[in-house]
């Protein structure tokens, strides 16, 4: 998906708005996207009361966040790739996004955070952080947690058991094959989700 949205209005590569259950988007490749300020999203689960699954895309060089799920209950986003968003590579928010999972992804070099999971969305309880990698060149600090900055160690420090990688994944060529080379190690480094493989 290339280009979706390209003028300042409510644009997304994919969107899931207010959207019935059942619904996954798997095995997209969505990149340049472009939208107003709070917009330009790669894949986003928006004010949804039923669970989406986002799984298996990349997402990379969008105009907003490269995975967002907003106001919307029990959201996964599992073995995903987000790189080189203008803002956060995974944004989960909203005091209604109770019970949201992000397991098994790799967001790199996103301008942002490379998680931002914002307070009201701790609140809802019921969330899942797990076996990601999060990693920008030169940062220390990867991600945002309830207004708290962290690297991967001091988040993994502070919530044992969660094995959060801070590693360059070694891409084959990024921005054109995001397969991980040979001495990545994320390779076999997931959490176990029922698939066919690890990532």
């Amino acid at each position: 998906i290339y280009r979706n949205g390209q003028i300042d209005t409510d644009e997304q590569g994919i969107s899931f708005f207010n959207s019935g259950s059942g619904n996954i988007a798997r095995w997209n490749t969505v990149y340049e996207q472009k939208g107003g300020p709070n917009d330009g999203v790669g894949i986003a689960i928006d004010t949804t009361p039923n669970q989406v699954i986002i799984e298996q895309n990349i997402v990379y060089n969008n105009s907003g966040h490269g995975l967002s799920i907003w106001n919307s209950k029990k959201g996964i986003l599992r073995n995903n790739t987000s790189y080189g968003n203008s803002k956060n590579g995974i944004f989960v928010g909203g005091k209604d996004s109770a019970g949201a999972q992000v397991v098994n992804n790799i967001a790199v070099n996103n301008n942002g955070y490379q998680l931002s999971f914002q307070p009201d969305a701790v609140a809802g309880g019921g969330y899942l952080i797990s076996h990601n990698n999060f990693y920008k060149p030169g940062s220390q600090k990867v991600l945002m947690f309830n207004d708290w900055t962290y690297s991967a160690a001091e988040f993994n420090a502070a919530y044992p058991g969660l094995s959060i990688l801070q590693v360059d994944p070694i891409f084959v060529s990024p921005g054109n094959n995001f397969h991980l080379s040979s001495t990545s190690q994320c390779i076999d480094r997931g959490k176990n989700e029922g698939l066919s493989f690890l990532g």
